[in-house]
């Protein structure tokens, strides 16, 4: 190998140490967030196991689809509720008399 590929090799490898120390970084930094949350959740104030914390977490993703869901559902019933409601006071004051008090 030359020279110049041994000093090419070196920079890439120098950019791929750089990424994979960034990536360890970031995880590192989520995990914390992620521990403190399961933590605070949970009352307990031991390191959960990886595993042990993504169940907690797709757990309360699928409670909280539910709940998001639920209120949905709620607003749309309100909302076409409502709807109705203002589609009827809209044609009583279409069909009332010009001027007259609204």
């Amino acid at each position: 190998m030359t020279k110049d590929k041994l000093k090419q090799e070196i920079v890439m490898l120098n950019q791929e140490l750089k990424d994979y120390s960034d990536l360890f970084d970031l995880q590192q930094t989520r995990m914390k967030a992620a521990v403190a949350m399961w933590q605070a959740a949970t009352g307990s104030a031991r390191l959960p196991d990886l595993g042990d914390l993504l169940e907690w977490f797709l757990k309360n993703c699928t409670q909280n689809k539910r709940v998001l869901e639920i209120v949905d559902a709620c607003f749309h019933r309100y909302a076409s509720s409502y709807r109705n409601d203002a589609k009827k006071y809209a044609m009583e004051l279409m069909n009332s008399k010009p001027n007259s008090p609204i």
